[in-house]
């Protein structure tokens, strides 16, 4: 199959094969070659519109695969609808953890979603790795259950990691602190106990 190649400069062009050889005379403009003293290499604009067009597609390609991607990950953070990364960098910064300068906001603790957690709990926190495990079987108790989990687990890792305190695990401090942080996310007092009003059929907490 062949195609027409022309100078960049202008002048007429020649047909010669889509793919031709390197050492392909038609590959170049010997007019222009001899004027300029370097190679004026001849182009195919059919060839070129081509190219153009596969470049155009492999980058809506990539831009798809780059969004489904996204979607994917997102999903994977996603409780009850809700995107726990985006809300522990809201919970993070409540006044009671120091706010946007306080340690908590500087160093967050580690989120992972998971698909069910020991003991059928709704999120676990481990103060000594930072880290916070959210379960995405909230058992359809809704958005609000799931964003109160995180802000409880956040409560018990600022007790844990910013304070020091050597207190129960659900003391009269972490009480404090888990319940500040309530109010100020939620504008309303906290129901119940601080490890939560709704429990299991098997009557245990489902925060811990």
């Amino acid at each position: 199959m062949q195609t027409r190649w022309k100078c960049p400069n202008g002048c007429g062009g020649v047909l010669a094969p889509t793919r031709p050889r390197k050492d392909d005379v038609r590959r170049y403009c010997l007019p222009c070659s001899k004027k300029t003293g370097r190679l004026v290499e001849r182009f195919s604009p059919a060839m070129e519109k081509k190219r153009q067009k596969r470049a155009q597609v492999s980058k809506e390609k990539t831009k798809k695969k780059a969004e489904k991607a996204r979607e994917a990950e997102r999903e994977s953070y996603t409780v009850e609808g809700v995107d726990m990364r985006k809300e522990l960098k809201r919970v993070v910064r409540l006044p009671v953890f120091g706010g946007p300068k306080g340690k908590l906001a500087k160093r967050p603790p580690h989120l992972e979603v998971k698909n069910g957690l020991r003991g059928g709990m709704l999120g676990l926190a481990y103060g000594y790795s930072n880290r916070i495990e959210i379960s995405k079987n909230q058992r359809g108790y809704g958005p609000k259950i799931a964003k109160d989990t995180l802000i409880h687990e956040v409560a018990h890792i600022y007790v844990d990691r910013v304070m020091g305190r050597d207190t129960s695990t659900h003391g009269p401090t972490f009480n404090k602190i888990y319940r500040q942080a309530y109010y100020e996310y939620f504008k309303e007092h906290a129901p119940g106990s601080a490890t939560g009003p709704w429990r299991n059929t098997q009557d245990r907490w489902c925060i811990a």
